[in-house]
């Protein structure tokens, strides 16, 4: 039989607005269809709005780049691949194009 890894394990909480937050997070890093072979870190900024959850960015990544990947990206290389820290900058990056295009519906009332 196949061992699976604690971190793979099926866990549910006694709050099913964290459920609902960690579903929501995982459907969108399962809907891009990524395929790896190394175990990831996934981290999400999701809206709990109308009793409905929605990711607005998603990042994954591990602590630090691979050595090859910070020579090969010069000094212009994101060196800090905190799944969190992805996370973040991708959130800037809906807000600043949401600010760009005069609004955002996820956030209006």
């Amino acid at each position: 039989s196949t061992k699976i890894r604690h971190a793979e394990k099926r866990r549910n909480s006694t709050c099913a607005l964290a459920d609902a937050i960690a579903q929501a997070a995982l459907d969108a890093w399962r809907s891009l269809d990524v395929r790896t072979s190394r175990q990831t870190v996934v981290a999400a900024i999701v809206l709990h709005h109308q009793e409905k959850c929605t990711c607005l960015s998603l990042g994954a990544g591990t602590k630090t780049p691979s050595r090859a990947a910070v020579v090969a990206g010069g000094d212009g290389a994101l060196r800090d691949c905190h799944a969190e820290v992805l996370a973040v900058r991708a959130f800037r990056r809906y807000l600043y194009a949401a600010l760009q295009s005069n609004g955002c519906a996820a956030f209006e009332k």
